[in-house]
């Protein structure tokens, strides 16, 4: 393989170039893609040409902005996506994912939210009163259940099934971007290897004429 790439550099060296530019990137967006965490490509397909891409993927994902976040500098940018009983926010922030998930046990009706990670353990899933934040662990069982009307379990069970089905519907998205991806490795190296080609014909035509 080195030998071949080495014989390609002497006769083709800026072609070459070309194709090693775009393999390492190609590979560098694949790798980064398929090791990225929930929160990071909730927060990249809420921020991208993707957005037009994930209702279609799934029908039940709803993305929108609402208009006067855009004319306040703090909050330009901000992302919105509904799914089922899950409500996503995105901030467009380059540093950290700054994506908020909350979890609603009835839409229609003026309850408690209760916010929960895209990726790990529900430990750290918790709503908040106006004089605290509740986790939902053991220790507080007594008032999750008072102020939500459910046990823990029962909770996280819930919280649990619809992110399961949030994150299948970012699985889906994921495939695909892997998929465009892989595409488009091969098209521009088809493009590279054509143009390499032609060259060489035109350059072939050339001598042939004098």
């Amino acid at each position: 393989m080195l030998k071949k790439i080495k014989k390609h550099y002497t006769n083709k060296p800026i072609q070459t170039f070309f194709i090693l530019l775009v393999l390492v990137w190609s590979a560098y967006e694949i790798t980064l893609t398929a090791l990225a965490s929930n929160a990071a490509l909730t927060k990249e397909f809420m921020h991208s040409r993707y957005v037009m891409v994930w209702p279609i993927v799934d029908k039940k994902v709803k993305l929108y902005h609402y208009a006067e976040e855009w004319t306040t500098p703090a909050l330009n940018g901000l992302m919105h996506l509904d799914y089922k009983n899950i409500k996503v926010t995105a901030y467009p922030t380059k540093s950290g994912n700054q994506v908020f998930a909350t979890y609603y046990q009835n839409l229609n009706k003026n309850n408690y939210e209760i916010s929960f990670p895209l990726d790990g353990s529900l430990s750290k899933a918790h709503f908040s009163t106006v004089d605290a934040k509740y986790y939902l662990i053991a220790k507080n069982a007594t008032i999750a259940e008072e102020k939500l009307g459910k046990t823990i379990d029962k909770l996280t069970r819930e919280i649990e099934q619809s992110r399961g089905e949030l994150l299948g519907a970012l699985a889906k998205m994921k495939i695909y971007r892997l998929i465009y991806l892989v595409l488009r490795l091969i098209v521009v190296l088809l493009f590279l290897k054509w143009s390499g080609e032609r060259s060489k014909f035109t350059e072939d035509e050339r001598l042939s004429n004098r």
